[in-house]
């Protein structure tokens, strides 16, 4: 019996340090390291320019102002043009009628968000049915503004700083929900790597692929 008992705990060991060694490495979001400010909504009768209504999202977490007061909470996205956010927690400060309202008008829609789009520098967030619901104008991170240098210019100014961090093996440029990004490309994913890499560089979105040794002919 005590023989028994001790192969079992022998083979869960082994399970668990096999499945800490193989285990998913964390994949970047498209929106992670931007930020936004809301622009447009479904309701007509508040103008979302009259209050500040703020969305930042960072590591898989989306955080802001929702008119009065200050949220924050996970996200997702993915497969695909999915996306949803929560549970989302929240401060509990009074304010006026209206920011009020549109606070909780604004909760409400982001809750309810289920697809999302960035165009042209706009994050764009629809409901179940992809009614659009939300418009939120970039700030930092994902605008496609014509004072920023272009794509291949900033490519180039970092990639030799990029290609001297351990385990990269290429830069290039892609391409995700129809904007343009840089790309490292990664032997493996390590944790190190991803602290290393930045989210962002000069505007543009950075993304982590994992492409395996790049051998030349």
């Amino acid at each position: 019996m005590k023989k028994t008992s001790l192969l079992l705990m022998a083979v869960l060991l082994v399970f668990v340090i096999s499945c800490a060694n193989n285990s998913d490495p964390i994949v970047s979001s498209l929106l992670d390291g931007t930020q936004w400010r809301l622009a447009g909504w479904t309701l007509s009768s508040l103008n979302p320019a009259d209050f500040t209504i703020t969305a930042k999202f960072t590591a898989g977490r989306i955080s802001g102002n929702s008119g009065v007061n200050t949220y924050g909470g996970p996200y997702q996205t993915g497969p695909g043009n999915a996306f949803s956010v929560g549970p989302l927690a929240s401060t509990e400060m009074g304010g006026p009628e209206t920011a009020t309202r549109a606070e909780g008008a604004f909760m409400t829609l982001l809750g309810q968000a289920k697809f999302y789009k960035i165009v042209d520098g706009m994050l764009m967030l629809y409901d179940n049915y992809k009614n659009e619901s939300l418009i939120l104008e970039a700030t930092t991170g994902a605008t496609n503004s014509g004072d920023r240098a272009d794509i291949v210019t900033v490519k180039e100014r970092h990639e030799a700083e990029l290609m001297a961090i351990p385990g990269v093996v290429g830069v290039g440029i892609g391409e995700r929900d129809g904007t343009e990004v840089i790309v490292v490309y990664v032997e493996k994913w390590t944790r190190e790597i991803a602290r290393e890499v930045p989210d962002t560089l000069e505007g543009y979105l950075v993304l982590i692929d994992v492409t395996g040794p790049i051998i030349a002919n």
